[in-house]
């Protein structure tokens, strides 16, 4: 039991060493991911969205053609 505990404390302690050495490259890592993502979005348009209005014309937009779809006798 003093064995597992020792072992368990062990690892820990590389653990901890693990991420005390890492931390700086996962801060650097999130800092430039940062400065990217804020220059991508500063180059990209920005789009608008569909209304309600919109999205009910291309309904029934579809809707016709699907109705009319049978009236070509399957061609196209």
């Amino acid at each position: 039991m003093k064995q597992t505990l020792k072992q368990l404390k062990q690892m820990v302690l590389e653990l901890k060493q693990y991420f005390e050495k890492s931390l700086p490259l996962i801060l650097i890592g999130v800092a430039l991911g940062y400065a990217f993502a804020n220059h991508l979005e500063t180059q990209t348009k920005q789009v608008g969205f569909a209304t309600v209005e919109d999205m009910s014309f291309l309904v029934q937009q579809l809707k016709d053609c699907r109705d009319n779809s049978g009236t070509l006798d399957g061609s196209y």
